[in-house]
């Protein structure tokens, strides 16, 4: 596979996610400010790197300089702690060595394609409503929620079997 045809991969599958993402009830938007902000990061390794530092030192950098030199920056990353950023800094790095075209023409790709996948996004929220919170604890609290439901509509629920659905 040709560089280009790996590229044209890449813009494939950044497509297909941006519509996956809103056709499961994501808003499109997101994607666009998550690579924003890998592109900032990339920028910051890539200036560490003209200062004369290689990709993991200059990864390192970027982590413990986010509080001291780029108070902006900070405030974006503040709800990451420094283990997740540092794995997403290892991540860019191994970007660097592929054949994966730079955030930022990967974010002016998915922009040209996001009104689209808007539409995708909306028809999503007014045909299904907004994504559940994923929290197996509330799913299983629902469980049991459904089944006094279901006893109270039929009236036909093994004891047992409700019990256990209370106690979830």
């Amino acid at each position: 596979m040709s560089i280009m045809d790996g590229d044209r991969h890449i813009w494939t599958a950044d497509l297909v996610g941006l519509k996956l993402m809103a056709k499961a009830g994501y808003d499109p938007r997101k994607a666009i400010e998550t690579w924003q902000a890998i592109a900032e990061l990339e920028k910051m390794i890539i200036e560490a790197q003209k200062q004369g530092e290689n990709q993991e030192t200059a990864s390192g950098l970027v982590v413990m300089n986010q509080g001291k030199e780029n108070d902006e920056t900070l405030d974006k990353y503040e709800s990451l702690n420094a283990s997740l950023l540092q794995y997403i800094l290892v991540l860019i790095n191994k970007w660097f060595e592929s054949t994966h075209p730079p955030s930022q023409e990967r974010i002016e790709y998915m922009a040209e394609h996001l009104n689209e996948a808007i539409v995708i996004y909306e028809e999503s929220i007014r045909l299904n409503g907004h994504p559940k919170n994923n929290n197996p604890h509330k799913q299983q609290k629902g469980k049991g929620e459904q089944k006094e439901i279901e006893l109270k509509k039929t009236g036909k629920l093994d004891l047992e079997e409700f019990k256990q659905a209370k106690e979830i």
